[in-house]
């Protein structure tokens, strides 16, 4: 992960005053971590360029009026139709703890079945729960769909290879990816097609039986 740096102020307007430090510029924020609780803010024009640049997985080297402390972005919220950042939660870490976060799945490659055309890779997990030091999180992993060898092989959680310092938390059994066949069109046309027999009839009742 890399490590950028950032300058931020101590806050001291809270609440519905917090409008206009929008409008002068700054996003209001709390670090959180090894400390109490502090309310401070930050350029909005800086942190933009800071999450523009490097994403959310990024430790920041914050300079917090002359401290310096080591923050990555716990959370972050936005305007919902207009995207504007509103606010900002820091976690405070240290050299070598560890965090736990959450990893997005992306399917790389193809297998050979779907290589030969007979169907396609399909990603079965979202999302993973990792552990690792700041510096080593991320945000995204890699799942090699060309360790599919066999058409009805699944792959798992253990056959991800990890980046280096990354644990991912999930039951190692839980399934991944695997390999869907293409349907056939004679079995497409079969399954859309239905006979007289394979509908059951029901009737109504006359009002005289019941």
């Amino acid at each position: 992960m890399a490590l950028v740096e950032l300058k931020a102020q101590p806050r001291t307007v809270i609440g519905k005053q917090v409008k206009q430090l929008r409008r002068e510029g700054w996003t209001p924020g709390v670090i959180y971590g090894i400390s109490e609780p502090e309310s401070m803010q930050v350029s909005t024009h800086e942190l933009a360029a800071v999450l523009r640049n490097n994403g959310r997985d990024v430790v920041i080297a914050l300079d917090l009026d002359g401290t310096d402390r080591r923050v990555v972005v716990q959370d972050l919220q936005r305007h919902v139709t207009r995207g504007d950042l509103l606010h900002i939660d820091l976690y405070e870490v240290v050299e070598g703890q560890m965090i736990t976060s959450d990893a997005s799945l992306v399917l790389i490659n193809k297998s050979a079945a779907a290589l030969s055309g007979s169907g396609y890779d399909q990603l079965l997990l979202n999302s993973v729960q990792i552990e690792s030091t700041p510096m080593d999180n991320v945000s995204e992993i890699e799942v090699d769909a060309s360790k599919i060898t066999d058409a009805n092989e699944v792959l798992t959680i253990a056959d991800i290879e990890l980046p280096q310092g990354v644990t991912i938390l999930n039951n190692p059994t839980d399934a991944v990816a695997k390999f869907q066949p293409q349907m056939a069109e004679s079995e497409a046309e079969s399954d859309s097609e239905m006979t007289p027999t394979d509908v059951e009839i029901i009737t109504e009742a006359d009002d005289d039986d019941e």
